[in-house]
């Protein structure tokens, strides 16, 4: 009996260390929340940003400021071999959002995707980032973009929509390739294709209307010329076959030859 109480007593101090980590991750995690909060906000005011360019400097800015924030909550975890992978989860949605801010640059910027092993250089800090979150935050930025694009066109700015739809094409196509097997990620992968269905409906109005650079310019009226007009018998002969013409002389020949009875009669 003695035996048992012992390892009972020792589980009870386990779990009583691990509430004490997991209490000091969520007191970092708020601090960190803040930051990332921060540049969540920057992502959103670009919907009225006169100067696309210039808001997204800003919101560079501001994730600059989240990786160090994370790395915070990565120092307050023990030094045991394996202790991140166990506790990642409670801060995984400030990695999904880190993952999301990224991916709306490279949208916005050039339409390239930023590695899985590159984040760290946009973010200020080496932090871990699990595949999972790095997806999912992926797949939350096309929500985002297409929120962005239908504001975008309130603004007057019709080529960003077109970039966007351009971007998550490229994510579809790519999250195709990974025949994805985690339920998480599946559920993600079936609201992009929402997403991107969003937006191509999105460019078609805009295409339909000539509104973007690569639709095609209507003609007007007065740019279509006017058919050509014969405007005397010369002209109508000029297209005539040559059996036509022969068959035209012929009768005409005939029309010369016959002359008035009352005429014949007096000579």
């Amino acid at each position: 009996m003695a035996e048992v109480e012992k390892v009972f007593d020792s589980l009870s101090d386990a779990f009583a260390a691990q509430e004490v980590i997991r209490e000091r991750i969520r007191a970092k995690r708020d601090e960190a929340d803040v930051v990332i909060h921060a540049a969540v906000r920057s992502v959103h005011a670009l919907i009225m940003t006169p100067d696309l360019a210039e808001g997204i400097e800003v919101v560079r800015k501001a994730l600059l400021q989240t990786g160090p924030a994370v790395k915070t909550i990565e120092d307050a975890l023990p030094s045991e071999p394996g202790c991140i992978h166990r506790y990642v989860d409670f801060w995984h949605q400030q990695l999904q959002s880190i993952s999301m801010i990224c991916a709306i640059i490279d949208a916005l910027s050039d339409g390239s995707l930023t590695r899985h092993d590159e984040i760290s250089t946009k973010i200020g800090a080496e932090i871990y980032i699990p595949l999972e979150h790095f997806l999912g935050g992926i797949c939350q930025s096309l929500a985002e973009l297409t929120r962005l694009s239908r504001n975008r066109v309130i603004r007057q700015d019709y080529e960003t929509p077109v970039q966007c739809f351009r971007f998550a094409e490229n994510i579809f196509d790519g999250l195709k390739q990974l025949n994805l097997k985690n339920d998480f990620l599946r559920k993600k992968y079936d609201g992009v294709k929402y997403e991107v269905n969003h937006m191509e409906n999105i460019v078609y109005d805009l295409s339909i209307r000539s509104l973007t650079s690569n639709s095609k310019k209507r003609p007007a009226e007065t740019d279509i010329a006017p058919p050509p007009q014969r405007s005397n018998q010369v002209k109508d002969r000029m297209v005539l076959s040559p059996a036509m013409d022969e068959r035209e002389n012929h009768s005409e020949s005939i029309m010369t030859d016959k002359s008035p009875p009352g005429k014949d009669s007096k000579s």
